[in-house]
């Protein structure tokens, strides 16, 4: 899923510059025709580059939102969440360790027996 949110981010970034790009096209096409003079075509780059920058940086916000809610939808975990769980996995597993097993405590027991030292022969 994050890479899916990772794509959805590049793409966006990859659509500012496209707008830019398209901008510039665009532009240089209305003075190869003579509608209008270099120096305001450039201004209008700028102008055109700048509303679109205004345009993502509103965008930005929602679409943050909306994608955490598409998260929260989809049942997934946060990074938080994940450590919490691996850290009380290893308290358990920590524990688990320490308490011998009720089945082997028990063969140990009857199965060992007191070897009589060779002075007492």
């Amino acid at each position: 899923m994050l890479k899916t949110v990772r794509k959805a981010f590049l793409l966006g970034l990859g659509a500012a510059a496209l707008t830019k790009e398209s901008a510039e096209k665009f532009v240089n096409e209305l003075v190869k025709k003579g509608e209008i003079s270099s120096r305001d075509g450039k201004a209008l780059v700028r102008k055109m580059t700048m509303d679109a920058e205004l345009r993502r940086k509103r965008l930005q916000p929602i679409i943050e939102r909306e994608t955490k809610e598409t998260l929260k939808r989809l049942s997934t975990i946060s990074k938080t969440e994940a450590k919490m769980l691996a850290e009380r996995i290893a308290r358990i597993e920590k524990e688990l360790r320490k308490k011998p097993k009720a089945g082997k405590a028990v063969k140990r027991r009857v199965g060992k027996r007191k070897k009589k030292s060779r002075k007492s022969r």
